[in-house]
């Protein structure tokens, strides 16, 4: 599982790769694809600084979103009565729960970026410049800016001015 530092690494990482060709407008589905991939290396980030969530009222000491997986498994309580045995496999749904309910204040972004993402990789390939402009320039710069004020680190950008 990686770690704090790797993680905030590879969100750096992403975040140099996409400013290397954003501009062009040359491949916004991937644009939209790695905007959200920095913000689940953020979001991983964050949990491992903190290592502790909240679940269903309830704190958990974890150091990856794929931990509430094994929580869920072995406390089917926590679950709603129709959550599937696929369901707290899904690492993105892992994930998106968390994040729903320990950083609200970014939850509307990350699931705008996971939504985009999903149709930029598997329906829409090609996307108006001005909508690439909102969801990586909006989302992705929330998303940073709150992550760099959360865990106290500067992930650089030049999506921030």
């Amino acid at each position: 599982m990686p770690s704090f530092d790797q993680h905030f690494r590879q969100a750096q990482h992403n975040v140099e790769f996409l400013e290397s060709f954003y501009e062009t407008y040359k491949f916004n589905d991937w644009a939209i694809t790695v905007s959200f991939y920095t913000a689940v290396h953020i979001i991983e980030a964050v949990i491992a600084k903190k290592g502790k969530i909240r679940f269903r009222e309830k704190e958990y000491e974890i150091q990856h979103s794929d931990q509430l997986s094994n929580i869920l498994k072995t406390c089917r309580e926590n679950l709603p009565k129709n959550f599937s045995e696929e369901f707290v496999t899904h690492h993105h749904i892992m994930r998106n729960l968390i994040v729903n309910e320990n950083f609200p204040q970014i939850s509307g972004w990350f699931k705008l970026l996971y939504n985009d993402s999903r149709i930029a990789r598997y329906r829409k390939y090609q996307w108006e410049n001005y909508k690439v402009d909102l969801i990586v320039k909006t989302s992705l710069k929330e998303i940073i800016e709150w992550a760099n004020k959360e865990i106290g680190v500067k992930i650089k950008s030049k999506f921030m001015t």
